[in-house]
């Protein structure tokens, strides 16, 4: 998300989205707080060795071992650990969609060719009446001298 947003909008932090009218202050801190925990949670390598999008369920388990959960509330560790991905996957599809809906803004198709020529018969109207009142001035003008 912030790799498109980056790049269309020319930025360096996450941050200046901000300044660009994307996010809100609030946005940007639910950003970092998603990002930080994503990249603490997925280290993907660090089960089996390889890329895997998946977190399947024996990792799951070690990896909320690992980052520190604990069984509390009546909810097991992992339990605890996948409400909170769940949450985060939540707040960054929010985001996502805030990014996207700035982007389509930006990208907004251009009004019709013919709406283009709009002012022009605006002007042409104008013109019209002017040279309409001009002619009956003129006519009255003319009448009154006759």
């Amino acid at each position: 998300m912030f790799w498109i947003a980056k790049y269309v909008y020319r930025l360096r932090e996450a941050a200046d989205l901000v300044g660009a009218g994307v996010f809100s202050r609030p946005n940007i801190g639910c950003s970092a707080v998603a990002r930080s925990f994503l990249e603490g949670a997925l280290p993907s390598a660090f089960f089996n060795g390889r890329a895997e999008e998946r977190l399947s369920f024996d990792h799951q388990r070690r990896l909320a071992s690992r980052l520190g959960y604990s069984t509390r509330g009546g909810l097991a560790s992992v339990e605890r650990f996948m409400k909170h991905y769940f949450l985060i996957a939540k707040d960054v599809g929010d985001l996502t969609a805030i990014v996207c809906a700035a982007l389509e803004e930006r990208q907004a198709k251009p009004s019709p060719r013919l709406a283009r020529f709009a002012p022009f018969r605006r002007k042409r109207e104008v013109i019209a009446t002017r040279n309409s009142r001009l002619a009956s001035g003129f006519a009255r003008t003319s009448r009154r001298s006759a």
